[in-house]
């Protein structure tokens, strides 16, 4: 097992965009977007985060309405800004904007594992996937894996917070043995 601390710079607030059909995007479909993007933060499945939005959301470029995530573990409750973009026919496209949560993103965490295990592996061509961004959180915890394509061996990858401080998270990494084929 090998282990790594790294600091990465995280995102302020948290994003994420979906386009659906129809005069208006029903409440139950929005709250359901907003849980399938900002749920895995809180790595919440069993329950899952709870989200309420006030009514549904007219597809008419520049509507806006906030919604609320709570997060069953500790409580806390987070807007959540919800936008219309565009709309064209019966494409609504909307944003979501997560306010009050910081995270690193998925693709700065799988680059800092290829870094770090490329050495020990020799190779460049490794490759990591995580299931989403790390939220800034003290205390929260991921797997990611690590494939190594010469072989196809895949790694499982325990990433772990280990401090925030402003803008730099620190997480480590520990390495498990390889995933049965």
């Amino acid at each position: 097992m090998a282990g790594c601390l790294l600091a990465a710079a995280v995102l302020a607030g948290c994003e994420g965009s979906v386009s659906l059909g129809g005069s208006s995007v029903a409440r139950g479909e929005v709250e359901d977007r907003i849980t399938a993007k900002f749920g895995p933060l809180f790595q919440r499945v069993d329950p899952p985060v709870e989200v309420a939005c006030p009514e549904s959301l007219q597809a008419e470029v520049g509507v806006t309405m906030q919604c609320a995530l709570t997060d069953p573990g500790d409580g806390a409750t987070y807007p959540v800004n919800v936008s219309v973009d565009s709309v064209n026919g019966d494409d609504t496209h909307f944003n979501l904007d997560l306010v009050g949560v910081t995270a690193v993103d998925e693709t700065d965490v799988e680059g800092e594992i290829v870094n770090t295990f490329g050495t020990r592996f020799q190779s460049t061509d490794l490759s990591a996937d995580c299931p989403a961004s790390l939220r800034a959180k003290v205390g929260v915890e991921m797997q990611c894996a690590l494939t190594d394509p010469a072989d196809g061996t895949t790694y499982p990858v325990d990433v772990a917070v280990d401090s925030v401080d402003g803008a730099n998270t620190a997480f480590s990494f520990e390495i498990g043995d390889p995933a049965d084929s």
